[in-house]
C-alpha cells in the first residue's frame, strides 16, 4: 500500500514530504524515512533531540483516504498503534511502552520518540503528513537525562529496516475501522499521567 522512499541524508523527512506534495509528486500514500536526519523538528517547531542511532519517518496520504478520522485525534491513534506494534516486534510485554499526552513515546519514564501531525493543501486536496521520530540507542549517553531510547541492547542485534517496516505495518491499520473507545482505553492505560494530577492549558486556562 505504501510507496517506500529511503532518504540517505535529509534535513527533515517531514519537510521533504511536504515539499513533494507541493511539487505535485505524490498521488497516493507514501512514506519517507531516514537514519540520517539533521534538522528534525517536533511540536511547535521545537528541535528534535535525536541520537546517533535513530530513525525518522513521515507518512503522507490524502484526507480522502481517511474521511471519517478526525485529525485532532490522529496523534493518539498513531502513537497507540505504533507502540503496540513495536512491543509485539520486540517481544516486550504489554504496556512496557508508555505515552505522554499528546504525542510523546515513553520507555522507563524517558522520552524515546514523538509523533507530529501536520496538514497541507495542494490543488484543493488536503494532505496529512504524520512524522514519527524514534531514538533507538544513545552512543554516547544523552546529556539530558529525560531522553531515553527504545533498545537497551546493542543496535546490531536488531534491523533498523525491520523497525521501519513494523511501523509501516502499524500505520496501515489507520486506513481500517478505528475503534476510538479502544484507542482511548489503550492510551489511558499507557498515559504516564494517568491517575496523577497534572495541569494542561486549554485556551490559556489551566
Amino acid at each position: 500500500m505504501w510507496k517506500e522512499n529511503e532518504l540517505k541524508k535529509i534535513d527533515s523527512t517531514q519537510k521533504e514530504a511536504i515539499r513533494k506534495i507541493l511539487d505535485g509528486e505524490i498521488i497516493s500514500p507514501e512514506f519517507f524515512y531516514s537514519y540520517n536526519q539533521y534538522d528534525g523538528y517536533g511540536t511547535h517547531g521545537k528541535k528534535w533531540e535525536q541520537c546517533k542511532h535513530s530513525v525518522a519517518i513521515s507518512f503522507v496520504w490524502s484526507k480522502e483516504f481517511t474521511p471519517k478520522l478526525n485529525k485532532t485525534v490522529l496523534p493518539i491513534v498513531v502513537s497507540t498503534k505504533v507502540i503496540q506494534g513495536l512491543e509485539k516486534y520486540l517481544n516486550l510485554s504489554n504496556h512496557t511502552l508508555g505515552l505522554k499526552w499528546p504525542n510523546d513515546l515513553i520507555k522507563d519514564g524517558k522520552k524515546i520518540g514523538g509523533v507530529l501531525v501536520q496538514t497541507t493543501n495542494y490543488k484543493k486536496v488536503e494532505w496529512i503528513v504524520v512524522g514519527i521520530g524514534l531514538n533507538l540507542t544513545w552512543d554516547p549517553p544523552p546529556k539530558n537525562k529525560y531522553f531515553g531510547c527504545l533498545l537497551s541492547k546493542n543496535i546490531s542485534n536488531f534491523s533498523k529496516k525491520q523497525i521501519v517496516l513494523n511501523i509501516s505495518k502499524s500505520m496501515k491499520k489507520i486506513f481500517k475501522f478505528i475503534d476510538m473507545n479502544n484507542i482511548i482505553h489503550e492510551f489511558n492505560r499507557r498515559d504516564i499521567f494517568n491517575g496523577k494530577v497534572s495541569k494542561k492549558k486549554v485556551n490559556n486556562d489551566e
